[in-house]
């Protein structure tokens, strides 16, 4: 399986050294270095984003997805997508409350989902 057909089959973002894992199942003699420049030169060609998370550095994923943001358990380090309506960011409303010309923002939430919730 190659990184594009990774990208393209998973919804969360993964970090370079769950690609290298999965890459290493189809192709065992790949190296992390040529897993490591693959991702920079995809993220170059804005193939792929980078998820930059504090705790858990940088995770890529799919860049040909609509505009959205995540929730990480802080038990289990699951990923679920959560959709800007959800979050309720509006950029424009932004540039115009403000007059900033945006060009990044990082929204980062954090919790315990619910299969950890029943573990108490």
């Amino acid at each position: 399986m190659k990184l594009e057909e990774i990208f393209k089959a998973t919804k969360v973002p993964l970090t370079l050294h769950e690609l290298y894992r999965r890459i290493l199942k189809s192709l065992p003699k790949t190296a992390y270095s040529t897993i490591y420049r693959v991702v920079q030169k995809f993220e170059e060609e804005g193939i792929v984003s980078k998820v930059n998370w504090k705790d858990r550095g940088g995770l890529y994923e799919w860049a040909n997805r609509p505009h959205h943001h995540h929730i990480v358990c802080e038990k289990c380090d699951s990923i679920e997508d959560i959709d800007d309506a959800v979050v309720g960011y509006n950029e424009n409303k932004l540039v115009k409350d403000t007059g900033f010309i945006i060009t990044n923002h990082t929204i980062e939430f954090m919790g315990i989902c619910i299969p950890c919730q029943k573990k108490k």
